[in-house]
């Protein structure tokens, strides 16, 4: 097997698509400028690991997709994915054809297949690995028109061979933790590894680091390891008090901080909410400042609350790592806006993310209970990496903030206030013409509405004032995707399409 490049730079940077043709030895490669091509693999990444041997697929951390060509006697091709769940590489098999992207519209756009606007559910699909990689509950196929299929791989290695069959494994990440010190120590080594992979000169485009901060505990945490290998920039929302950042960041001795508006996005006139849905994700915040983080990692603490969390719902002995509990906790990244910026997102919890039985085992152990506070909002491992540092106890994980936004749960009305409004002006244009059909929605809306009832029951208590709340199964809470979601993703790519035709 071998790869034919078409390296296009009108493409976003990050972006690939590959196309298999049965039982043809070569695989068409179409991709953007910072997509780091060889003749026995290519890559649009970072991971832990020397650049130049192309160990992504065996790495202990991948912020990677890529496709490498396997030992000759299997005549197949290997696809890699990320080590966490956040993203997903997308397939749609047309004929004799197989395509493959790291971008659901590149796919869908090459390979001349739409999305059905009677299917409610592309959102949910797309979001349903929070119930985790051995669940049944994880959707792998979604509908196409014409009798097609979506494809989603996630946190898997995955081989094709010449008949176009996909041969899935989940991967993982090989890490262990047995102490606070060991689990500090191997992250922080990690994130040595990937600063000298982002910056090898064998990359067309190096990346620069950059991190969020806040007063909670992930972000702020994250932050302190990223700093000890050489991070020196970080964002944070200066229009929160309580959870401005900046204050954390001068003890961990950042040289740029930058204080921005968590608002920002509502003003931008370029149609970012479109990237964000497109990517099947329901919220717009970051995207705000993509000026920022472009040509960089991005550092994060997202999912901290899955896997830092002392006493987290999720605690079982699976083994099998869960992203979260709620809707608006699937946490997918606004990829495509990522691609376009040449951004990788590395969320420092998700280093190891599979271990998380191992970081609950140390939150609980003696060790570690001076720095437990002993309340529903307890993370002893955010604590001491940050309380080590240098950062006062009381200046952190004092009280939960969030800082982003969601359209997950919104009514069409409740979206107009969070979208800036020339992309609502578009929106609302789009689903004017967009097909509907009575009854299925209904039907649709009637579910949705059912199943999210403790949220909306919850939601109107507050607002009159009652403390008393209603509880619902973890398992029964948010997994289908808002009645207009699926009509907001037909809008997102059909907004980003054009940057993939090639």
């Amino acid at each position: 097997m071998n790869f034919a490049y078409n390296r296009q730079e009108q493409l976003p940077p990050l972006a690939w698509l590959a196309v298999f043709t049965k039982d043809s030895e070569t695989v068409e490669v179409s991709c953007g400028d910072a997509v780091v091509c060889t003749e026995e693999w290519f890559a649009a990444g970072v991971w832990d690991g020397d650049l130049k041997k192309g160990g992504f697929d065996t790495c202990t951390t991948s912020c990677c997709t890529g496709l490498k060509i396997c030992d000759l006697e299997l005549g197949g091709v290997k696809l890699v994915t990320p080590t966490h769940l956040q993203e997903s590489v997308f397939s749609i098999k047309v004929d004799d054809k197989l395509y493959m992207s790291n971008s659901m519209t590149f796919a869908l756009v090459a390979s001349g297949s739409e999305l059905l606007t009677a299917y409610k559910q592309y959102v949910s699909d797309m979001g349903s690995v929070m119930y985790g990689l051995k669940s049944d509950k994880m959707v792998k196929h979604s509908p196409l028109a014409d009798g097609r299929e979506l494809r989603f791989l996630r946190c898997c290695i995955a081989v094709i061979d010449k008949s176009l069959d996909i041969a899935e494994h989940i991967r993982k990440s090989g890490l262990s933790f047995k102490d606070f010190a060991d689990y500090e120590q191997k992250v922080r080594k990690v994130l040595a590894d990937i600063k000298v992979n982002a910056t090898d000169a064998f990359r067309r485009k190096p990346y620069g680091m950059i991190g969020t901060i806040s007063r909670g505990y992930d972000a702020p945490s994250a932050c302190a390891l990223a700093a000890t290998v050489g991070c020196d920039e970080v964002f944070t929302f200066c229009d929160k008090p309580d959870d401005d950042g900046s204050g954390i960041a001068e003890i961990l001795v950042f040289k740029q901080i930058y204080r921005v508006d968590s608002k920002q996005y509502i003003k931008n006139t370029k149609y970012l909410e479109a990237e964000a849905l497109a990517s099947g994700e329901g919220g717009a915040t970051f995207i705000a400042f993509e000026d920022l983080f472009r040509n960089k990692i991005l550092i994060t603490g997202n999912r901290g609350d899955s896997v830092y969390e002392r006493l987290h719902a999720n605690a079982n002995a699976d083994l099998d790592f869960h992203v979260g509990n709620t809707l608006s906790q699937a946490s997918l990244t606004i990829y495509e806006n990522m691609l376009k910026n040449n951004s990788i997102t590395v969320s420092v919890p998700l280093i190891g993310g599979d271990c998380w039985p191992d970081m609950q085992r140390i939150s609980r152990s003696e060790e570690m209970s001076p720095f437990s506070v002993g309340d529903h909002y307890d993370r002893p491992i955010a604590r001491r990496l940050l309380e080590e540092a240098g950062v006062g106890r009381g200046m952190f994980g004092r009280q939960k903030f969030g800082a982003g936004i969601s359209y997950s749960l919104d009514s069409f009305s409740r979206i107009k206030s969070k979208m800036s409004s020339r992309s609502f002006e578009s929106l609302s244009e789009f689903r004017t013409g967009y097909p509907g059909n009575w009854w299925n929605d209904l039907k649709y809306s009637m579910i949705f509405y059912w199943t999210n009832r403790s949220v909306y029951i919850n939601y109107i208590l507050g607002r009159i004032h009652i403390r008393k709340r209603i509880k619902t199964a973890t398992q029964q809470v948010g997994m289908l995707a808002n009645p207009h979601s699926t009509m907001m993703l037909h809008w997102g790519v059909s907004m980003v399409r054009n940057r993939y035709k090639i």
